[in-house]
């Protein structure tokens, strides 16, 4: 019985190491999930991630939200991780329009991450979206 137990600590333990800590690099692209479950990205409320701020290159798939100024990013392995890309209003009827026209394609997004305090069931964690403020910051593959 208690090599049961201990098979099982140790299953959970393993579990719940999966998080890497990622040094972002100028001119590589990230998974939208790479990002979202870095150990970088598990940030208490009232932090700061260390990526927030930063210009970084994300690939996924498009996803027209309906919004008007933005759009999603979702994770093309795990379709259950997304993010929301907000996008300059000035530029919003020019990207959206690309983004309508390419919905399902992979891409990459190029611009500043933000983050937001996430309260949720007893627990305050950081979401995160990224600010596209150039056309050519979208790129279709």
């Amino acid at each position: 019985m208690k090599q049961l137990i201990f098979a099982a600590s140790v299953l959970l333990l393993g579990v719940g190491c999966k998080k890497d800590l990622i040094d972002f690099e100028p001119g590589v692209c990230y998974e939208v999930q790479t990002l979202l479950y870095a150990r970088n990205a598990d940030v208490p409320c009232g932090n700061i991630a260390d990526f927030e701020g930063k210009k970084l290159c994300l690939t996924g798939t498009l996803e027209d939200n309906g919004n008007s100024t933005s759009f999603t990013l979702r994770d093309a392995q795990h379709s259950s991780h997304a993010i929301e890309i907000q996008v300059d209003s000035l530029l919003a009827n020019e990207v959206l329009a690309i983004v309508k026209a390419n919905v399902s394609k992979m891409a990459t997004v190029r611009g500043i991450m933000t983050g937001f305090d996430r309260p949720q069931n007893f627990k305050c964690r950081r979401g995160f979206a990224q600010q596209l403020s150039e056309v050519d910051d979208l790129e279709i593959q």
